[in-house]
């Protein structure tokens, strides 16, 4: 996943009618370009996350939002069979096709969607031996909107949390059995929740690459996905035909290590060193 240029994506969300960025400039904004499973990230929601909305929270009788909310979430949803003291790479992705009825999800699909705005994300093509990276954003927005669910996360769910090394893809969007890295410890304020991408099959080009996608919605579509009331609405926004068109070049093998996040991760295949 990518976050290195703040104009596009601040581009987009002004579409939403929410600032990336608060006016005071109290929150500096860091260039990303390697952003890999327990990151925290900005996501939208329909309406603010709180103690009350854990306890109250009914979007299904919510035909219009009120207002759009940013907030920081981590990526990474715990897997419900983790066992405490043990390192078990988290749930970053939730299958579209059965969203609505595993145990882990039915239930945040219902309550708990999310948008989660990029500049685009990477997938690996197999070449015999190898891993050839490819950097995915959408043809007609300047950047991507993806569509979420998450787990609320209240400051006591946080504190209890064990800060330990855990296990988790290497590598930003990877949708088969990569490689682990180590996620480090991150000591900063507890997120709102822990999220995960809704994934879908990919069609056309893409499909060449890798069979899955990020569920990629416009912004019409994804104001649609926060506040949708019924599931065949759900579905329909969950369905192939309905990604947004992307464009795909292939970029640098730099990509290949979650240690570096720099803008050379961008940089075409040829100019990659030996």
């Amino acid at each position: 996943m990518n976050l290195s240029d703040s104009e596009n994506v601040q581009a987009l969300m002004n579409m939403l009618g929410i600032p990336l960025f608060p006016a005071n400039n109290a929150e500096p904004w860091k260039p990303r370009w390697n952003i890999a499973p327990q990151a925290f990230m900005n996501t939208l929601l329909a309406e603010p996350v709180d103690e009350a909305m854990a306890d109250d929270h009914d979007k299904s009788t919510t035909s219009e939002p009120a207002a759009l909310y940013k907030t920081k979430m981590r990526w990474g949803i715990p897997a419900p069979w983790s066992e405490p003291g043990k390192s078990v790479r988290p749930l970053i992705n939730a299958r579209g096709e059965t969203i609505l009825s595993k145990p882990t999800f039915r239930h945040l699909v219902r309550d708990y969607r999310a948008i989660v705005p990029v500049n685009g994300f990477y997938e690996w093509e197999r070449v015999g031996s190898e891993r050839l990276p490819y950097y995915v954003s959408t043809a007609r927005y300047p950047a991507m909107l993806m569509a979420a669910v998450y787990q609320p996360m209240t400051a006591d769910d946080y504190a209890k949390e064990k800060h330990t090394a855990t296990s988790s893809p290497q590598l930003g969007f990877s949708f088969d059995d990569e490689p682990l890295a180590t996620a480090p410890a991150d000591d900063r304020p507890p997120p709102a929740g822990e999220f995960a991408i809704v994934t879908t099959e990919a069609t056309g080009e893409l499909a060449r690459i890798h069979h899955r996608t990020p569920v990629i919605l416009n912004p019409e579509q994804a104001l649609r996905w926060l506040v949708a009331d019924d599931t065949d609405e759900m579905k329909q926004l969950m369905a192939p035909e309905t990604v947004a068109e992307v464009v795909i070049k292939p970029v640098n093998s730099a990509v290949n290590s979650s240690r570096v996040d720099g803008p050379e991760c961008l940089l075409p295949p040829e100019t990659d060193s030996e």
